[in-house]
């Protein structure tokens, strides 16, 4: 996948803690997590034949082990298969700050079972994009978030875009994080 900066694939990993997540682009930017507690599982036969990766809504979480998975000033697309699990917090999907001041480049799931894409989410929700619907926690959804100038939108499941024009330049970035709760954990 030369022309993605990530490609995390759950059938890549054998079932069970996950501790290394490997990127399958060409940026082999692996995703860790050291401590055990804080592992998330890859499950088997999730989807049909495939695997997924199961995250606790608290503290399970992979982080990069370098910066090459953030995105820097330019445009970016980011695409997830998520089926949120209702605990009624905010969810990270994916995003490329370890703390809610840095959460620039983020995909999440709402408390309000809506998912949102922000390219400058540090506590301003005019930076945040929501999907108009909220979705139900028994079923899978393929999300799309992506900022093009400065426009910024969110897709669910190839429904209709939801849009502003509040896109920013997504800088001061840290390592990359996959899963975890919205607030601060890292």
């Amino acid at each position: 996948f030369p022309s993605h900066d990530s490609w995390h694939q759950a059938n890549s990993i054998a079932a069970g803690s996950v501790q290394d997540w490997a990127d399958l682009s060409s940026n082999r930017a692996t995703t860790s997590q050291g401590s055990t507690s804080r592992r998330p599982t890859c499950v088997a036969n999730v989807l049909g034949n495939k695997k997924a990766i199961s995250f606790d809504a608290g503290d399970d979480l992979l982080l990069s082990t370098n910066n090459s998975l953030v995105f820097g000033a330019g445009d970016c697309t980011m695409f997830a298969v998520v089926k949120n699990n209702g605990s009624g917090v905010t969810q990270r999907v994916w995003s490329s700050g370890t703390t809610a001041n840095l959460l620039r480049g983020s995909l999440r799931v709402e408390t309000d079972n809506t998912f949102s894409f922000g390219s400058n989410m540090s506590g301003n929700s005019a930076n945040v994009v929501k999907s108009v619907s909220s979705y139900t926690t028994t079923n899978w959804h393929i999300l799309c978030g992506y900022k093009d100038g400065t426009t910024q939108g969110i897709i669910v499941d190839n429904g209709s875009a939801t849009t502003n024009s509040n896109g920013a330049n997504i800088t001061d970035l840290n390592k990359a994080v996959i899963g975890a709760t919205a607030d601060g954990i890292s």
